[in-house]
């Protein structure tokens, strides 16, 4: 009987653990090779007694392309140069990128590979870690929420290198088979000023 027992009291957390909500999450991030995001961007900032909010859109790849759109501001990376656009300036830098993905703005998608997940509340709420291995300017650690029942992530929070909070509201999450490589060509009005870098 006392065997029993202890069987199941190893097995109950095991089980647990592999059918959690955030595990499922992760493993449709790591196997998708296209994920469309909208958002809403929050940072709440005690010095100045303020919280901005903007709205957003991303595209990513799972070879490590994106198109990023928050406020007035796009950032797009097509694997040959990294663009960034401000509408309100009509300036559009361009750096040349080295082929490789940007981990610290992937990071997102790349949840299981660079943190250890720990459960605070299940199927709800988590605090990830960054891996003692992982280097990068993402953040060292997140609170993640999820959605049980649609199996999607609702929101991310963390701690920037200002100590201000910063909270990803996610409105919608769509995992995709296929990716268009088009959604990563930069266009931007012909009249914007460019500076290369």
């Amino acid at each position: 009987m006392k065997k029993t027992i202890v069987l199941l009291l190893v097995l109950i957390p095991l089980q647990f653990t592999f059918a959690d909500s955030l595990e499922k999450i992760k493993e449709k991030l790591k196997n998708a090779n296209c994920m469309h995001y909208q958002f809403i961007s929050i940072v709440e900032s005690d010095v100045f007694d303020s919280v901005d909010s903007a709205y957003g859109e991303a595209l990513f790849s799972k070879k490590g392309q994106y198109n990023i759109t928050i406020s007035d501001e796009v950032y797009v990376y097509d694997l040959k140069n990294y663009y960034t656009y401000v509408a309100s300036n009509n300036q559009l830098i361009i750096e040349k990128g080295d082929g490789n993905a940007n981990d610290d703005i992937l990071f997102i998608t790349k949840l299981d590979e660079f943190y250890k997940s720990f459960i605070l509340q299940p199927d709800l709420l988590y605090r990830l870690v960054k891996k003692e291995n992982v280097n990068g300017d993402f953040p060292d650690s997140l609170i993640v929420k999820t959605d049980k029942k649609s199996q999607k992530i609702t929101e991310i929070s963390f701690y920037d290198i200002n100590d201000e909070l910063n909270r990803i509201v996610f409105t919608s999450l769509i995992y995709q088979s296929l990716c268009n490589d088009s959604l990563f060509i930069p266009n931007f009005p012909d009249s914007v000023e460019r500076v290369k870098l």
